[in-house]
């Protein structure tokens, strides 16, 4: 009977630490890629051909950034629903997958999330290089002139359960209401959570002039090679 009950207490303490472990790793800043140079919030942007062709002429456009293999990208999709929801009449959405997978596999990967949007492939992270995204789940915000108007956290609480701090619904208010971004705590824009794989990259890759992601115009479509 003691045997059983300390076999008991010794899993569930395995158990809790696991899920502290995780919590406690999450909770903690991403580390930031050497050599990354993040874009201001407010420059203008050359598009790459990927994120061009998503973005419609005169609307405000939502990336948001996913890596499949983190518990954090699968615990706010249905905040990124709701959002895709509330706003998708006013401002286009795009998932920007980055993934280890082949892209047969990244296609399966972005089905299995059931997201209303496109979907870009972001082989070699050269999306998120180009607008200084290491991180999910992070959202990055383009008004209709390509100016970059929000890039950061969606909220403070892994589990996107805090009204408060829901910083991209706060940002696409402002921007759908024509007002500047409101001013936001730091940890709005400090990286958390998972980073995103850093596939095959090249310093002397130019995003805004060579781009081999593939784009999904919907979930059922092939991924263009």
């Amino acid at each position: 009977m003691g045997a059983v009950l300390l076999l008991n207490l010794l899993l569930l303490a395995v158990v809790g630490y696991a899920f502290w472990n995780q919590d406690w790793r999450y909770s903690l800043p991403a580390p930031r890629p050497e050599g990354l140079s993040q874009p201001l919030v407010g420059s203008r942007l050359v598009l790459p051909a990927s994120i061009a062709g998503v973005k419609r002429n005169g609307r405000p456009l939502l990336m948001h950034f996913a890596n499949p293999e983190c518990p954090c990208t699968q615990f706010n999709l249905d905040h990124v629903r709701k959002l895709a929801q509330t706003f998708g009449n006013q401002v286009d959405f795009v998932t920007v997958l980055q993934t280890a997978s082949d892209p047969a596999e990244a296609r399966g990967e972005f089905q299995s999330m059931h997201l209303p949007m496109p979907v870009v492939y972001d082989s070699g992270a050269k999306i998120g290089d180009w607008v200084g995204v290491y991180a999910t789940p992070q959202a990055a915000i383009l008004s209709a002139d390509g100016t970059l108007y929000f890039r950061g956290n969606y909220n403070r609480s892994r589990y996107c359960s805090d009204e408060s701090s829901e910083f991209v619904r706060l940002a696409l208010e402002a921007l759908v209401a024509n007002q500047p971004l409101p001013r936001l705590p730091s940890e709005a824009t400090i990286s958390y959570g998972c980073p995103l794989p850093r596939l095959v990259r090249s310093e002397s890759d130019n995003p805004g002039a060579r781009d081999t992601a593939a784009t999904l115009a919907s979930p059922e479509d092939q991924i263009l090679r």
